[in-house]
């Protein structure tokens, strides 16, 4: 009976312990794990306590960041025999990090042999992230802070107050330094402070009213703001905000201010400064004055124009600023003042005004006598459109910014315009159909440099390719008014020259990989056809002398040399029929194991003559979407060369695995592996990438380069790793077939 209960109690226990909302384990001092919970799998990433048992093998290498603070930590354990509420981080089944709090005790024997350790873990991620973003918000922030404790006399009145916590900013304001002033009081750093400091801070700290005041600090010659508030009762808190460079920036400013009208005051132009929002006149200089009378403090509309009943239609206030409402630069038009009869250029900017609201700028130079120049030189520039009217490229006139003058008779017959007025005025690119201009416009370019632009560009909305010439037309005063544009269909040409190209860069490629493949070919072909070569004059001359192991040896000799050789000849033909596009491709489905336990055979002979095992990991009833010939010979090709590069008695692995859409295949072997240089040139016509094999077979070095070709025509992909002395494992992937289309 005693025995029953004790089971029952036992199996309660690990019940509890199972279920517990902390995490609680055994481990040996070795570094696994004995015994888990749910609530430590589940902390740690993993599915169950079984999981995570199997999985953690190692928790110095798999739970620590740094494995050897767990070998602190166990010294720590030993010494001392429990260690509680350790704080660390630690890596879940992700490699994600996260901090926990641990109570470890290590369980000895009656010899004080440690037997096994018990310990109980908490996440604390949350907390210690707290910690850390108020850690460093308290010695990042900008303002200076700082934490007291008021001082009080026997009838409960403030007499001083003591440092508790200050932070660097509040270092660097002060010129005061924690470590002189933390525990001591206000009186003892600052012994001159007036009383009615301490009292004012009193009053914060034992009412919990805040306080905010800006204050001149003689001793630093600085202005400070002061936010005071009591985070509890007895305690006080300090924000100190540096406003110095403000105060005298304002000051500076006003004077500024002062010193801009009188400059505006004394410039020939009409100088005015409007209001943006109530349109009121602040300020006219004299030369203002003297053409408008001083309306200073009037609307603009009203005094500055005639007949208007409302702000003018052309006001342009709304061009002054950008579109977050700041200023947006100068803006420069002209225009002509019915009040005055003078024509005008105008250069408009938001500015802020001393008060802080936005104003408008406004600098006007009067230039009715160049109008009148510009006007006349007009009508002379445009006699000259018929010259252009009749020449066969397209000619079109267009003002700076892109809209549409004229086209000449060539330019309306592309467009198929019949009417010319329809068009005037509208975008260039609109009338292509574009919503925008072109990425490589001439006009847009002649604008910019104001010289002659020569660009030649293809237009997708009408398939053609265009030479354009775009001439700027600049008056007078330099400025830019028309820009012309000669543009010719040189579509033709283009693909000439396009044809022409490619056709030289496809012979270039095939000359080079003609020259690089006569040159393997030849060194190749020739190492075997001389091994042959030699034996058959041995035997010839030597006949009678030989024996008749000699000559078996020999004839074996020729055997490799005549199977080398063959093997060249039948990789170069399979490349060649791969290269020119004579090689039959048609894809099937096919049964995966089916393929790789048929091309085992073909190797079979070949693996047991050097007592090579290889063995196959692959999935049942799995189809691929492939080219049989093809991917039996990408088979064999990987599997003769890991047999290859195999050592006696060892084993070749090969395996699938269905992933999605593909299926990825790795053939792996535990030869001799190649180096980086090697690597990297397997897949290249290069001779220098080649290696013997572990009994001094050979290669052609077109097999890995045959298998790229033919995977490449499947839409798969094929890589290696590997490494000198541990072997090579070779990787490529196949589509799978679709089973819809192809069950039964």
């Amino acid at each position: 009976m005693t025995t029953n209960q004790d089971d029952g109690w036992t199996g309660y226990y690990q019940e509890l312990l199972h279920n517990a909302p902390i995490g609680i384990f055994t481990s040996t001092p070795e570094g696994r794990y004995t015994m888990v919970n749910a609530a430590l799998a589940k902390m740690y990433g993993y599915s169950s306590p079984e999981e995570m048992m199997s999985e953690v093998t190692d928790i110095s290498r798999q739970i620590y960041i740094n494995p050897s603070d767990r070998e602190k930590f166990v010294q720590d354990l030993e010494k001392h025999g429990e260690v509680k509420n350790h704080e660390c981080c630690l890596r879940r089944a992700d490699q994600s990090v996260f901090c926990v709090s641990r109570s470890v005790r290590a369980v000895k024997n009656s010899e004080d042999k440690t037997l096994f350790y018990q310990g109980f873990v908490v996440d604390i991620t949350d907390q210690y992230q707290a910690k850390q973003d108020f850690k460093l918000l308290f010695n990042e922030m900008l303002n200076g802070f700082a934490l007291h404790e008021i001082i009080c006399d026997d009838q409960g009145r403030p007499e001083d107050y003591r440092f508790l916590a200050v932070n660097p900013a509040f270092e660097k304001m002060t010129g005061l330094k924690r470590a002189d002033i933390l525990g001591r009081t206000v009186l003892e750093v600052l012994p001159a402070l007036e009383k009615s400091w301490i009292e004012r801070y009193g009053k914060v700290a034992l009412t919990g009213e805040p306080d905010c005041f800006e204050n001149y600090s003689g001793e630093h010659g600085k202005y400070f703001r002061v936010t005071a508030f009591s985070p509890d009762k007895g305690r006080f808190a300090c924000i100190f905000e540096d406003i110095t460079t403000g105060r005298l920036a304002r000051q500076e400013a006003r004077e500024a201010h002062e010193r801009l009208l009188k400059v505006l005051d004394n410039i020939s132009l009409v100088t005015q400064v409007i209001d943006m929002q109530t349109h009121e006149i602040l300020f006219m200089n004299q030369e203002a004055k003297r053409q408008f009378g001083d309306v200073v403090g009037r609307q603009c509309w009203k005094v500055l124009q005639v007949g208007q009943s409302a702000p003018c239609s052309f006001c342009t206030n709304d061009r002054l600023l950008d579109n977050n409402g700041m200023p947006a630069g100068i803006y420069r038009w002209e225009f002509f003042n019915e009040k005055t009869g003078r024509w005008y250029d105008c250069h408009d900017v938001a500015i802020k005004w001393v008060d802080g609201r936005l104003v408008r700028l406004e600098n006007a130079l009067d230039i009715t006598d160049k109008k009148l120049a510009e006007n006349e030189l007009r009508e002379q520039k445009l006699l000259l459109e018929g010259i252009l009217e009749n020449i066969p490229d397209i000619m079109s006139v267009k003002r700076t910014d892109l809209s549409v003058v004229k086209y000449n008779r060539a330019g309306k017959e592309f467009l198929n315009i019949q009417d010319l007025d329809v068009i005037k005025g509208e975008k260039c690119y609109k009338i292509i159909g574009r919503d925008s201009s072109c990425s490589s416009c001439a006009t847009l370019e002649a604008v910019r440099t104001g010289k002659l632009t020569a660009i030649e560009k293809y237009v997708d909305e009408l398939g053609k390719y265009f030479n354009c010439r775009a001439n700027p037309i600049i008056d007078e005063n330099g400025r830019i008014e028309y820009v012309v544009e000669l543009i010719r269909d040189i579509t033709d040409r283009k693909e000439v020259e396009k044809r022409i190209i490619k056709m030289n860069k496809d012979l270039e490629i095939a000359n080079s990989e003609k020259d690089k493949l006569f040159s393997i070919i030849a060194h190749d072909l020739r190492s075997p056809i001389s091994g042959i070569f030699s034996s058959s004059r041995i035997i010839a001359s030597d006949t009678g002398s030989l024996s008749p192991d000699e000559i078996r040896q020999i004839a074996n000799e020729m055997g490799k040399s005549t199977e080398n050789l063959l093997a060249l000849l039948n990789d170069l033909l399979q490349w060649s029929r791969m290269s020119q596009g004579s090689m039959d491709y048609d894809p099937g489905p096919c049964d995966i194991q089916d393929l790789i336990i048929a091309s085992l055979k073909t190797v079979k002979d070949v693996a047991r003559h050097k007592h090579v095992e290889i063995k196959y990991d692959l999935p049942a009833g799995v189809k691929v979407m492939v080219d049989e010939p093809m991917v039996n010979s990408i088979i064999r090709n990987l599997l003769f060369n890991a047999v290859k590069f195999s050592r006696r008695g060892s084993c070749v692995f090969i395996r699938a695995i269905e992933n999605g859409a593909m299926i990825t295949v790795s053939v792996e072997d535990k030869g001799i592996g190649m180096d980086e240089d090697i690597k990297a040139r397997v897949f290249e016509h290069d001779k220098k990438k080649r290696q013997l094999g572990t009994e001094g077979e050979k290669s052609t070095g077109l097999g890995m380069i045959l298998c790229k070709e033919f995977l490449d025509k499947h839409g798969g992909s094929i890589w290696l790793e590997s490494e000198p002395g541990k072997g090579t494992t070779v990787y490529f992937t196949l589509p799978v077939a679709d089973s819809v289309i192809f069950s039964g």
